[in-house]
């Protein structure tokens, strides 16, 4: 099991219900009440995304997950004795995660990139440590590398332009001696290699959410106008 499911599973044990029943769509409110949870701890100790979090738990939407996580917040804070209870389970969840919840066990593509790198500078900005785990360090190297593949090929066929020179002769209106014109191809291929760049980071941005397809979709058809432009020239 990864963390998000073992966390599930705890908190179905705890609460004394069982895990199809978290993860089905039922409402009752013995059953609500430990879905929430298993929402709120997951956000809490895994790096999961919220769109990952909701494939674990029924295959339920980010926002879903937004509102349970925030709706246990709410009864920490206006429920007596609540936040504590939450305390207590926090303990034995580590426990049950590998490593006492020292590591994070999802695959990479669970990972929130974008959230880790907001995390990562906010901590460098404030002078703290930074603690990565070996999934977040795994799964951000390889979105590193494939960012680094495909732009480092963009530059490559880019760079490697030259001006196409054309001459022109006996024209009526024009000297017999031949005329260089300069024909400029760089200018579209920079424009659709700048297209294609901002469709990949806008996929990236767009990395589990709803808008992920659509992105897909972009990045792959611009990135298919500039290799239709690079193969012309």
């Amino acid at each position: 099991m990864n963390a998000i499911q073992t966390i599930t599973a705890e908190i179905a044990a705890i609460r004394g219900v069982s895990v199809e029943d978290i993860v089905s769509n039922r409402r009752p409110r013995r059953v609500i009440r430990p879905r929430q949870e298993a929402m709120y701890f997951a956000q809490k100790l895994t790096p999961a995304s919220l769109p990952a979090i909701g494939r674990h738990l029924g295959g339920r939407d980010h926002s879903t997950v937004m509102h349970g996580i925030r709706r246990i917040e709410q009864q920490c804070a206006s429920v007596t004795g609540y936040a504590g209870e939450l305390e207590t389970i926090e303990q034995r969840l580590k426990l049950a995660l590998p490593g006492g919840g020292a590591a994070r066990m999802l695959p990479a593509e669970d990972l929130d990139i974008a959230e880790l790198a907001r995390r990562i500078d906010a901590a460098v900005r404030a002078g703290e440590t930074v603690r990565l785990y070996i999934d977040e360090v795994a799964a951000m190297a390889a979105r590193i590398v494939d960012l680094e593949s495909r732009i480092g090929a963009i530059r490559a066929a880019i760079s490697g332009l030259e001006p196409i020179q054309i001459n022109i002769v006996e024209t009526p209106d024009l000297p017999q001696t031949p005329v260089p014109v300069i024909v400029e191809t760089v200018a579209p291929l920079r424009a659709a290699a700048e297209a294609a760049v901002k469709s990949w980071g806008d996929l990236q941005s767009r990395r589990f959410s709803r808008l992920e397809r659509a992105a897909q979709q972009a990045f792959d058809r611009d990135f298919a106008v500039l290799k239709t432009l690079i193969e012309r020239s």
